[in-house]
């Protein structure tokens, strides 16, 4: 926190117990003031800065005028839609909130201690600053089994295959491990006023999926690969390299020449970088080669600051295969 960053690990806590959420005092080895931060006692992310600011207080005002500050910088965002990231949690200064808003209903994540001990003021600030007709809490990552909270479950709806659809696709075919999920990707298609017979649901594991198809012969235009995060800190970055290495090895050799793979990582522990290296040795793997048609990254609406790099977990290319 010396340079402000938000986070500090459960390895740099000499001393100090707090009740998980409490807000407490971070001082450095000398005794000065570093930050005011939330506790996590489970998490090895033990401590996550509200403030640097020594004469701050942090109650329900404090919240109130941080959610409006990021509400601010939105409406001054060139954004054509009515779905909008409103709270990117460390970068707005409001650590394991995250806030999205579609049209007038509001989706919340309390993804760290601090966030869910402060869960009702949060609440009213949110409701208050956007006007919306109503919010809805969706606290359903595995964010919350580190922090030592409790979690509900879900999966992908079909983003990409309405997506897909709208882009000109005559048929695309979804894959999920979870039957629910498919069921609100087949009604998400249906809202969006496509024929059913053109979207195509299939409850089975993605990489065996993958290695079937193979085997069949099959092959298609376009493939999007958009896993979970599988590495969520650099710790886990090895192992994570090594399924994304395998999931875009198969989808590059399932693709026609002149086909085009969308993939994308949303894990924090992947840097851009590394992200392109497993896949620049996903296709040596596969021998195939392909041109880098995009690099893509979050929208405005998903800031990262200079203090907090980590922010930039969203990363994605556009290759065309030769």
């Amino acid at each position: 926190m010396l340079r402000r960053h938000p986070w500090v690990f459960e390895g740099s806590v000499a001393g100090g117990r707090a009740d998980s959420g409490e807000t407490v005092r971070v001082e450095g080895e000398d005794g000065r003031f570093l930050a005011w931060a939330a506790y996590s006692p489970q998490s090895s992310i033990r401590l996550r800065a509200w403030s640097f600011d020594a004469s701050e207080r942090i109650d329900a005002a404090f919240l109130a005028r941080r959610i409006a500050a990021a509400v601010a910088i939105r409406a001054r965002l060139p954004i054509a839609s009515d779905g909008i990231r409103l709270v990117h949690g460390e970068a707005d200064g409001l650590p394991g909130l995250v806030v999205d808003r579609y049209g007038e209903l509001l989706s919340a994540q309390f993804l760290s201690a601090g966030a869910e001990r402060w869960k009702p003021a949060i609440a009213d600030a949110l409701m208050q600053a956007t006007g919306a007709a109503a919010l809805y809490e969706r606290s359903d990552t595995s964010a919350r089994q580190r922090e030592g909270l409790a979690l509900n479950c879900y999966c992908y709806t079909g983003g990409f295959s309405v997506a897909a659809l709208a882009g000109g696709a005559t048929r695309v075919l979804g894959i999920d491990s979870s039957g629910p999920a498919l069921e609100r990707a087949a009604a998400n298609v249906a809202l969006n006023g496509f024929d059913a017979a053109r979207h195509e649901g299939l409850d089975a594991d993605v990489n065996q999926s993958l290695r079937a198809m193979l085997d069949a012969g099959r092959s298609f235009d376009a493939i999007v690969l958009d896993p979970p995060k599988l590495a969520p800190t650099v710790a886990h970055a090895e192992r994570a390299a090594r399924a994304y290495k395998d999931i875009n090895r198969l989808a590059l050799m399932l693709l026609r020449p002149g086909g085009a793979l969308f993939t994308f990582s949303c894990s924090g522990g992947i840097a851009p970088d590394l992200f392109h290296k497993i896949v620049a040795g996903a296709g040596l793997d596969a021998g195939v080669d392909g041109l880098v048609y995009a690099r893509l990254g979050a929208a405005p609406d998903h800031p990262m600051t200079v203090t907090f790099p980590e922010g930039e977990y969203l990363k994605g290319l556009v290759i065309l295969k030769r």
